[in-house]
């Protein structure tokens, strides 16, 4: 009897010490998973602007040839 004993807590133990590991593993893709959205989230960001500036610039240049060539159409 007393040798089943030691092996029930050693399966206890075993088994808590899954639990922590896999706890563990699951918190660790938690936030690695939230670190790279918010990573994500900024570059999208980031190249969202950069190329909303890009457009406007364009507009502005075709604006300002409109302008000067007198093309009301273009303007």
């Amino acid at each position: 009897m007393r040798g089943d004993d030691a092996i029930n807590r050693t399966g206890g133990l075993q088994a808590r010490l899954m639990q922590t590991i896999v706890l563990g593993a699951v918190v660790f893709s938690v936030a690695a998973g939230a670190l790279a959205f918010v990573l994500g989230h900024q570059r999208a960001v980031r190249t969202s602007i950069s190329t909303l500036s890009d457009l406007a610039q364009a507009v502005e240049k075709t604006v300002a040839i409109g302008a000067y060539a007198g093309d009301a159409f273009v303007a």
